[in-house]
């Protein structure tokens, strides 16, 4: 019989199969990626492979106060240049 010695860090996931698990959408996940929220391994055609670690990381992410700061730097990361505003006026 074949073992494999896998751990919580093992990249194995698909970026389909960790949103699922996640309950996120994938672009979520690629945001998070972007961001460094998470860090999936990469195959040689670089796809992404999700650990155990990256799906519980990724929905850590959606507690409110972290979404929102997310959401902040997702929209300064998109509007280059434009005033930057405070967070708590929106």
């Amino acid at each position: 019989m074949i073992q494999f010695d896998l751990s919580d860090d093992t990249p194995v996931y698909v970026i389909s199969v960790a949103a699922q698990l996640s309950g996120l959408h994938a672009q979520t996940l690629r945001a998070y990626d972007r961001l460094g929220l998470v860090s999936p391994g990469r195959t040689s055609g670089r796809g992404r492979r999700y650990s155990l670690r990256d799906v519980v990381l990724s929905r850590l992410q959606e507690i409110p106060e972290v979404r929102a700061t997310q959401t902040v730097l997702i929209f300064e990361e998109a509007t280059p240049g434009q005033e930057r505003r405070d967070p708590a006026a929106f």
